[in-house]
């Protein structure tokens, strides 16, 4: 590899390949920090996102304590299950439970009750 002489025409000199180096680590270190401030501020929205989450996770957890059983019962939760319910539906825990179905009676109600889609063509 030939090193650029000093002062001779189309080549640089040992002050403007300093510049140039200290042009391209300004470049670089100024891209390191914009990329950490963008990392920093995705965790901030995470952490804030799951404190929201286990609020909601609380409130509800909250609320159902303040249910009677026979209520519970009606909503196909058992005290015992509140806490996994509310984890459920905040997204704490992935969904397990599957909705009951309606007893033949009801069930043959709630077709019946339902509007047709041909009328609203």
């Amino acid at each position: 590899m030939q090193w650029p002489t000093i002062g001779t025409k189309g080549t640089f000199g040992l002050c403007e390949l300093d510049r140039a180096a200290k042009a391209h680590c300004s470049l670089m270190l100024g891209s390191l920090v914009i990329r950490t401030i963008h990392a920093g501020g995705s965790i901030v929205r995470q952490a804030i996102s799951r404190y929201r989450q286990r609020q909601q996770a609380r409130n509800l957890r909250v609320a159902l304590r303040q249910l009677d059983d026979r209520i519970l019962r009606d909503l196909g939760i058992n005290r015992s299950e509140i806490r996994s319910v509310a984890a459920e539906l905040t997204g704490h825990a992935e969904r397990t439970r599957v909705c009951p179905r309606l007893p033949c009676s009801l069930e043959s109600r709630a077709v019946n009750a339902r509007p047709s889609s041909r009328s609203n063509l």
